[in-house]
C-alpha cells in the first residue's frame, strides 16, 4: 500500500481500518517495515515508503538546480506544508539538501540511499 501511495502515503491507522485489522498490528507491520529499511518514519510520525524518497532525490538531482525554496519544493512535488517540511528535515539529514536561511541547497550526489541517514547508511 505504501509503495503504490508514493508521496500520499496513508497514516496506519487508516491502513489498519482499509484492512480492518487492528492498529496495533499495523502499527507493529511499520516498525518492522522501518527497521528493515521499506518505510521511513518521519520525525513527525507521517510514514512512506522509502523508495519514494529516493525517487525525490533523484528527481531534485536531476531538476538542473542548485537551490530551491519550500514553496517551490511543495509545488514541485504536489506537497501540503505538512509533509513538505518533515520530508525535507529528512533530506537534510540524509545528506541530499543543506539548510541556509530560507532556501535548501542541494549536497553532491554521494553513493548510498537517500532514505538512510549518512550516519546509518552501510556505504
Amino acid at each position: 500500500r505504501y509503495d503504490r501511495a508514493g508521496l500520499e502515503a496513508p497514516s496506519p491507522a487508516e491502513v489498519a481500518r482499509e484492512l480492518a485489522a487492528k492498529p496495533e498490528i499495523v502499527d507493529g507491520l511499520v516498525r518492522h517495515l522501518v527497521a528493515k529499511k521499506k518505510l521511513l518514519r518521519l520525525p513527525t510520525g507521517l510514514v512512506l515508503a522509502a523508495a519514494a524518497v529516493d525517487r525525490i532525490a533523484a528527481e531534485l538531482r536531476s531538476a538542473g538546480i542548485e537551490r530551491f525554496t519550500v514553496a517551490w519544493f511543495k509545488e514541485r512535488f504536489g506537497l501540503t506544508r505538512k509533509w513538505a517540511i518533515p520530508l525535507l528535515e529528512h533530506l537534510d539529514s540524509a545528506g541530499v539538501t543543506r539548510r541556509v536561511g530560507d532556501e535548501r541547497w542541494l549536497r553532491p550526489a554521494r553513493v548510498g540511499n537517500a532514505s538512510i541517514p549518512p550516519e546509518t547508511s552501510r556505504w
